[in-house]
């Protein structure tokens, strides 16, 4: 409601982000309470839940023609995970709606998971103006990016690669946590 009353367009966007990673903690919290484990949820459903509802979130504020789709095998991790995951991927489709289709009415989002033993991988990809290829993930001013850096090398030991051709392509690489490491 605060969002639609502020006439200011940064403060609307800050609160938009605001929003949508407070929506993408409970709709880990959702995806537990509907699933038959309370103690795992499925990334790859969790994430076609999840990026319908930020596109929508952003609708007020930025054109969002987005076309997306979620592929993937299913790929069940623990809350604690998911909770990390879901923070990361909401930038990645924040940072998409509002940097990668300028003058475009348009646009492509894609996610995919794949899940392989104990190895996690997530792509997240679209088809706007890319990004600079020399791009230094260990210097981001951004807070959003430099969260998912964070999250990704630092928190869950994990691998990130962006590429800027014919788009953006975020492909994030990691190993489940063992039980006794959580």
């Amino acid at each position: 409601m605060q969002i639609m009353e502020e006439s200011d367009e940064k403060v609307q966007s800050v609160l938009t982000d605001v929003e949508t990673r407070i929506m993408s903690m409970a709709a880990v919290h959702e995806g537990l309470y509907h699933s038959e484990n309370l103690s795992e949820i499925d990334l790859t459903e969790h994430f076609r839940m999840i990026e319908g509802q930020i596109i929508e979130s952003y609708s007020l504020s930025v054109q969002t023609g987005i076309r997306y789709n979620v592929e993937g095998t299913p790929c069940n991790v623990d809350l604690e995970l998911g909770v990390s995951l879901s923070l990361v991927v909401n930038e990645l489709i924040t940072n998409t709606i509002k940097y990668a289709f300028p003058g475009r009415e348009s646009g492509n989002l894609l996610i995919l998971t794949d899940c392989e033993g104990d190895t996690i991988r997530i792509t997240v990809a679209d088809d706007g103006i890319g990004i600079p290829e020399d791009l230094e993930l260990a210097s981001l001013k951004s807070i959003g990016l430099a969260l998912v850096n964070s999250v990704i090398t630092r928190q869950l030991h994990g691998t990130l690669f962006v590429s800027g051709v014919c788009g953006t392509r975020w492909v994030i690489r990691i190993t489940k946590p063992k039980k006794e490491d959580n």
